[in-house]
């Protein structure tokens, strides 16, 4: 008679073990699946060389350095996005700069007149074109963005500033 209470005992404790695995299993999967990647800030420096668009995807982009995008190339910053330069740091634009709805900030904790330097549109940045009804139809553009606390460094004449170039702003 043992033998058979131990024989029917077994299968129920291996029973109540599945269960409690599977309770346990289940919920723990389904958690992991819905668990969102935080991104990281992304940094910025130097050429931008190929066309490139910076997306609103929960970080800012922090320019570190001096970024500038080469002749030939395009940077297009979508709305949401936000750019945050150190001290001393612009951004230039020998090729096309696309920005619509963006944010172009200080990177200082308490954010001040001048913290960083500004965005030039040189003589070699694609110029805007419009059509016969004056609407922008391509070339270089800042629309609908932000552009706060810039505006100083050697050479640096406000925050947006145009060298024999035509941009749309």
């Amino acid at each position: 008679m043992n033998n058979g209470r131990q024989h029917q005992r077994f299968p129920r404790i291996t029973r109540v073990l599945i269960l409690f695995g599977i309770l346990i299993f289940v919920p723990s999967i389904l958690f992991l699946g819905t668990v969102t990647q935080v991104s990281a800030d992304t940094t910025i420096c130097g050429p931008i060389t190929s066309n490139t668009t910076w997306l609103p995807n929960n970080n800012d982009y922090i320019v570190t350095c001096d970024a500038t995008v080469q002749s030939g190339g395009t940077l297009t910053i979508q709305p949401g996005v936000t750019i945050k330069f150190d001290a001393g740091t612009s951004l230039i634009v020998n090729g096309m700069l696309i920005a619509d709805g963006c944010t172009f900030t200080s990177n200082e904790t308490t954010p001040d007149e001048g913290d960083w330097g500004h965005i030039l549109f040189t003589a070699f940045s694609t110029d805007a074109n419009f059509d016969t009804q004056g609407n922008y139809v391509s070339g270089s553009k800042i629309q609908n963005c932000l552009v706060e606390w810039g505006g100083k460094g050697a050479g640096v004449n406000g925050q947006l500033e145009t060298d024999a170039a035509s941009p749309f702003i």
